[in-house]
């Protein structure tokens, strides 16, 4: 398990820019959960649709998967980091 830094607006208002949130690795994550999602060269997290990555900020279209892309789940967004974390 491990925190990863959101860059970006597109999860607002649950999720904004510079928060850390705590990941649970894990290969899948149910349709209508938020993951840590590689795609076609970029990292996202984004609720789990179906055939689709969508995000939380109406102002950002979903991302379709579809079977030409490399696709990969890290894991599992469990929620935001509260307390100040010190980065190496």
């Amino acid at each position: 398990d491990f925190l990863v830094r959101i860059s970006g607006d597109s999860m607002e208002p649950k999720y904004s820019d510079n928060d850390k949130v705590y990941i649970k690795r894990q290969d899948t994550v149910n349709e209508g959960e938020i993951g840590l999602f590689y795609l076609d060269g970029n990292v996202y997290i984004k609720r789990q649709g179906y055939g689709e990555l969508i995000s939380l900020n109406p102002d950002y279209d979903p991302i379709p998967v579809t079977e030409y892309s490399t696709a990969k789940c890290f894991g599992k967004v469990l929620g935001k980091c509260s307390s100040d974390i010190i980065e190496l």
